[in-house]
């Protein structure tokens, strides 16, 4: 399982545009995995460890 954060600011608003095109690409390939999309750098924390502690 593969994890993303995608910063919706980033690249002028790019970030979004660039996700999007990879995100089609992973459901194409049925890879699994998680994104969050903006949020804050706690929310960003609380996500990767909510998921690191359900891996243990």
């Amino acid at each position: 399982m593969y994890l993303f954060i995608i910063n919706p600011s980033s690249g002028n608003g790019q970030a979004v545009f660039l996700w999007k095109k990879v995100e089609r690409i992973l459901k194409k390939k049925l890879v699994p995995y998680e994104a969050l999309v903006g949020g804050s750098d706690v929310a960003a924390r609380e996500f990767i460890w909510k998921r690191v502690k359900e891996k243990r």
